[in-house]
């Protein structure tokens, strides 16, 4: 009784401007939205925020803050029949300068025009029929790929299905205060994502990744009951209204993390958890999104186009199944059409692009194939398209530059490392690339290209001389670098050393992975011709302090005629190596650095450092002509480079590397029991007496402190475990610290509501000093989990 007599501030009073006002607000428009500080005529300031309307906003805060305000009328419907106990705003455009949020800058208005505010969400897509009111659409929609939407800031809030919760009896307020208080009078958070509401219920709001949220929590309150001998009659006298961040078991400030701690507290059912699910995919979910909703629409998810040369008319082919310039060729004008001989042009990160404004890959829609140009070659020479497996090398990157053909669109494809332009021949069916600088050869490197979506932007303006950054060779036999190099093994993770005063087979081995690096730790690799007629590059390897070379003799086995010989003694084959590219044994590792056997020229034997040993011991070469070694595996470069984890995807057949927490039991399963992620094994977590019982490992001394890394893992859960109406989520978390000062750090979380399916774990976690373990957790005591491919990579820009 006393809440259904307490006094409140309709919602018509927040603007004093009616309903269509306010309908027109929360869709993006009207003058709070669009006007940008001014002078006028008179040098007299206009448009100024924190006046208009911020005089008002900031009153009505003040009465929000001590009593309850309505919810709007139906007629603002972006915020009528809010099934969900949700609301979500979400921002493109930043008015107000000087206040630490977003990047409007004075002096006004030039600086202010089209300013961004602070990024916290990636927008996936808009479905326009989920709100036909705002966009005036009956349907369809906008997908925003690789973060098109650039600079976009969602926040929003949730209610219990209580109306006596204050989080239900206060929606009114936290409307308000995240709608116009917090986000328009304090950071000047204007405009709505295309095609959808500035602020709605979350069911008509674009599909995100994330928001941040707001959570009201109530003061002292004070009741006022009276008696007049025969009735009791109850009032709200005075109360107090926080506005805080939202708190959760998972994380805090986040709308879907605070919807399930909602529920977890039987605030809301789990239908409605499982409907805000599909609105916010959490981090790094977008491209599997769209996809799904393009699919549910019945859309090509990525349409494929044709390539045609202008003066030739001949079409490009990358077949399946082969690589490099095998199955890659071009077909005269009039062949038969077949899909590999669609392409995708794939938009890549701006930081790949080597000066360019835009870069893209070339893509056969069909095998998958990427189109690469190699430095320091012409002609037919070095051109190809490189097989889908595998990291995205800098000469697979094109720049495009418009030309006219005979009043038609037509483009240049430059390579933005090589600065070579692609084109065909007259009767040859060869693919050439030509360097830009040739005019000669202008016009017959002009291409059409049809199905195209969208006008493809010349970059030629922005384009430095390519020739200033490195570029790695398709075909991977050459590391990034020649000088200063680390070399590590992928499985065992030890750094390879030569100490300094020793020499022959004394003080050459790898340290353990939580020892160093030490300046012995780093190589040179010195060209050199390799011996008889192999064809790939050929190095001398070099320690960097004690000047050693590396060798392996040959008619000798494992750690028996492996060493490094002073800088004085004499030269010979076997002290020359081949880099040899392979697969990096870390499952999903496509864009990371790459892997390698290291062979020696002169004895066919191949480098390795098993797990387990530590320094002299363990470091060898295979004889020549046995089988090769998973630990046979090394990558190159700054340390900044490795993976951190020992047996990642659990392929050694064993749980080498990883512990468990407390009851549980770890075991290795191979494929043929239960097929796994990638590889040949999984893990089966089992005996769980807590929730956060599981799989370990340590990464002490392994993190640099500071750097932000790249975090993953897969889980799958047995059917007996899994009920779609509640389902578990699980977690990926580091711990730091020691003894009673431990702290735990959430990076990643999922909810696994499918039985039997392998499901992805991802976030960034950036390195504290004091990181301890990894460690996968998440479902009640009792249930089992299985565990795949667990990755930790350096985000290195």
């Amino acid at each position: 009784e006393a809440y259904a007599n307490e006094e409140s501030i309709p919602w018509e009073g927040v603007t004093g401007e009616g309903a269509q006002f306010d309908k027109e607000y929360f869709d993006g428009g009207t003058y709070y939205n669009e006007a940008r500080q001014d002078l006028d005529d008179y040098g007299v300031r206009i448009n100024e925020l924190r006046q208009d309307p911020g005089q008002r906003i900031k009153a009505v805060h003040e009465e929000a803050e001590v009593k309850k305000i309505d919810w709007p009328v139906p007629e603002v419907d972006n915020m009528d029949n809010c099934y969900m106990n949700a609301v979500m705003c979400c921002w493109v455009q930043d008015r107000q300068a000087n206040d630490n949020n977003g990047n409007c800058a004075t002096p006004y208005p030039e600086n202010c025009v089209d300013s961004n505010p602070a990024d916290n969400t990636d927008v996936c897509y808009v479905d326009l029929s989920r709100s036909p009111s705002s966009n005036h659409v009956g349907s369809g929609l906008a997908i925003f790929e690789n973060n098109a939407e650039a600079d976009s800031h969602c926040h929003g809030f949730a209610w219990s299905d209580d109306d006596t919760h204050a989080s239900s009896r206060f929606k009114g307020n936290n409307l308000h205060y995240v709608s116009l208080y917090d986000h328009l009078y304090q950071r000047g958070y204007v405009r709505n994502v295309p095609g959808a509401p500035m602020c709605g219920c979350l069911d008509k709001m674009p599909v995100a990744t994330r928001a941040d949220c707001t959570q009201i929590d109530l003061g002292k309150e004070t009741v006022y009951v009276s008696f007049n001998g025969r009735d009791v009659t109850a009032s709200v006298y005075s109360r107090e209204i926080e506005f805080n961040a939202c708190q959760s078991r998972i994380k805090n400030n986040d709308l879907r993390s605070y919807y399930r701690q909602l529920y977890d507290d039987g605030e809301v059912p789990a239908w409605k958890f499982e409907k805000v699910k599909k609105t916010l995919k959490l981090d790094k979910n977008c491209p599997k999104a769209i996809n799904s909703f393009l699919d549910d629409q019945g859309y090509e998810p990525v349409p494929g186009v044709f390539l045609q040369s202008y003066k030739f008319g001949r079409r490009p082919v990358a077949q399946s199944g082969k690589d490099g310039t095998r199955g890659f060729f071009s077909v005269a004008k009039g062949s038969t059409v077949y899909n590999d001989q669609k392409w995708q042009l794939r938009l890549q990160p701006q930081e790949k692009c080597h000066g360019a404004k835009a870069c893209y890959t070339i893509v056969n829609s069909e095998s998958g194939r990427r189109i690469y140009a190699q430095k320091d070659k012409d002609g037919v020479d070095g051109v190809g398209a490189l097989r889908p497996a595998g990291r995205i090398f800098d000469d697979q990157r094109w720049r495009v530059e418009h030309s006219d053909c005979d009043g038609t669109r037509c483009y240049h494809l430059i390579n933005v490392v090589s600065n070579r332009r692609l084109q065909t021949f007259e009767s040859w069916n060869r693919i050439a690339a030509y360097s830009a600088d040739a005019d000669n050869l202008f016009h017959e490197s002009r291409w059409l290209i049809s199905g195209l979506p969208f006008d493809l932007e010349s970059t030629q303006a922005d384009t430095p001389a390519p020739t200033a950054s490195p570029t790695l060779s398709p075909t991977g036999v050459t590391p990034k670098e020649l000088s200063g190099i680390i070399i590590r093994n992928v499985v065992s993770g030890r750094r390879l050393y030569a100490q300094e005063g020793r020499d022959w087979e004394a003080g050459l081995g790898a340290g353990a992975p939580s020892f160093g690096p030490f300046e012995d730790n780093k190589w040179e690799f010195k060209p050199v011709s390799c011996p008889g007629d192999a064809l790939s590059d050929c190095f001398f390897i070099v320690n960097s302090v004690s000047n050693r070379r590396l060798y392996a003799s040959a008619g000798r086995s494992w750690e028996s005629g492996v060493g490094a010989v002073a800088s004085s003694q004499a030269r010979n084959d076997e002290q020359i190596w081949q880099l040899v590219e392979t697969p990096c044994l870390v499952d999903g590792w496509n864009d990371g650095p790459t892997c390698y056997h290291i062979k020696n020229a002169g004895s066919d034997r191949y480098l390795y450092a098993q797990l387990g040993k530590s320094w002299e011991s363990g470091v060898g070469a295979s004889p020549a002509g046995s089988d090769i070694y998973k630990d046979q595996v090394w990558v190159l470069g700054d340390d900044s480079d490795f993976v951190t984890l020992i047996n990642p995807g659990f392929d050694l057949g064993s749980t080498s590397g990883w512990g468990k927490n407390w009851e549980a039991t770890i075991a290795a399963v191979p494929t043929s029991d239960f097929p796994s992620q990638a590889g040949t094994h999984s893990a089966l977590v089992t005996t769980r007496g807590a929730e956060w019982d599981g799989i370990v490992q340590n990464v002490k001394n392994k993190l640099v402190t500071g750097m932000t890394y790249a975090v993953s893992a897969w889980v799958s859960l047995p059917a007996v475990s899994v009920d779609p109406a509640d389902p578990y989520e699980m977690k990926l978390t580091f711990r730091e610290g020691s003894g009673t000062s431990q702290t735990w750090s959430v990076v990643g979380i999922v909810t696994v509501d499918v039985a039997n399916e392998w499901v992805e774990i991802s976030g960034d976690y950036t390195a504290a000093a004091d990181v301890d373990i990894i460690y996968v957790e998440g479902p009640p005591a009792g249930v089992d989990y299985r565990v795949d491919s667990i990755s930790v990579v350096p985000i290195v820009n």
